[in-house]
């Protein structure tokens, strides 16, 4: 477990940088400058908060979006449609949605006019701190994860409408709860008002492909025991 603050944070770039400067040609000079080595720094340094959010299944709201979306649950045959678009080229998208597909996770699109305009997954019996950084809940829980809407259809509720797509079949399936997480930073997703209660902030700091996690136990607590 592990938490820091910004000037945690601003010691360690200067570190970074101070140690990569010892890599000199020979005649005391840096091979990089400063500017630079200070943007491959924070670069393989992050920082994060995580607002963790719950909700009754049975709380979920019914939502019409604004424009005639028709959703339904993907495969894997439509990964290709929308993964290098909607989720860009971190890490390795394509390979982790195949790997979340084959575990059993369910991948929601929203279509218009025959086009992928919305995505989000669902997983079952744990959430996803970050890619490959899982963390299980409680068996009659659920974690919605990696949503994302076509910029230009942005505030006509294609997100609302995604989660009350899910209701009955969740329901139906003996789900009871559903969890998820936003960036706090996120002004978008703060937009998404339906009904979730706040849990806590998780903090999440990633140093080159490494995780780790300061979580408090009011949140742990919140997400194995409803």
């Amino acid at each position: 477990m592990l938490a820091s603050r910004s000037a945690s944070k601003q010691r360690l770039l200067a570190c970074i940088i101070q140690v990569t400067n010892r890599h000199s040609n020979g005649r005391g000079a840096a091979l990089m400058p400063s500017e630079q080595l200070r943007g491959l720094a924070a670069h393989a340094f992050r920082l994060r908060r995580k607002v963790f959010l719950s909700i009754k299944v049975e709380d979920l709201r019914d939502c019409t979006p604004k424009v005639p979306v028709v959703y339904r649950l993907g495969g894997v045959e439509d990964l290709t449609r929308f993964s290098d678009c909607f989720y860009g080229t971190y890490e390795d998208s394509n390979q982790y949605s195949l790997e979340r597909l084959k575990a059993g996770d369910w991948l929601v699109l929203g279509e218009l006019n025959g086009e992928v305009v919305f995505a989000g997954w669902v997983m079952f019996g744990k959430i996803d701190m970050g890619v490959r950084d899982l963390f299980d809940v409680d068996s009659d829980c659920v974690a919605a994860y990696r949503l994302f809407t076509r910029p230009d259809l942005r505030g006509n509720k294609l997100g609302p409408a995604y989660f009350a797509f899910l209701r009955s079949k969740l329901y139906a399936r003996g789900i009871r709860r559903m969890v998820a997480w936003r960036e706090l930073r996120n002004a978008e997703s703060r937009k998404l008002k339906i009904g979730f209660t706040h849990i806590g902030i998780v903090w999440h700091l990633r140093i080159l492909r490494r995780s780790f996690f300061w979580m408090p136990a009011s949140v742990v607590a919140s997400l194995r025991s409803g």
